[in-house]
């Protein structure tokens, strides 16, 4: 059986909902600003940061206040974070 590939859509990908504004209780929200505050956090490989440090950087990235009950939840499941110990994490 042959395929027709020429009845695809080349039509260039939309831009983003402008009227998006995201929410600090949604869930990508919160793990990409962790993710990316952890990077930030960590100038040399196994840096090492306090859950605070994780947060308030966290915050001021993604301009928003995150609820550290959200956080905390989120926080054991992310495989990117690794607890050391505490409080205390570090890139994985």
């Amino acid at each position: 059986m042959s395929y027709d590939f020429d009845g695809t859509d080349h039509s260039p990908p939309q831009a983003a909902d402008p009227s998006y504004v995201p929410r600090p209780d949604d869930l990508e929200v919160i793990v990409t600003l962790l993710d990316i505050a952890a990077i930030y956090l960590t100038p040399e490989p196994h840096a090492e940061f306090t859950f605070q440090e994780l947060l308030a950087q966290a915050n001021e990235i993604g301009d928003l206040t995150l609820d550290e009950r959200d956080v905390r939840i989120v926080l054991p499941f992310m495989k990117s974070l690794k607890k050391i110990r505490n409080d205390l994490y570090r890139l994985n």
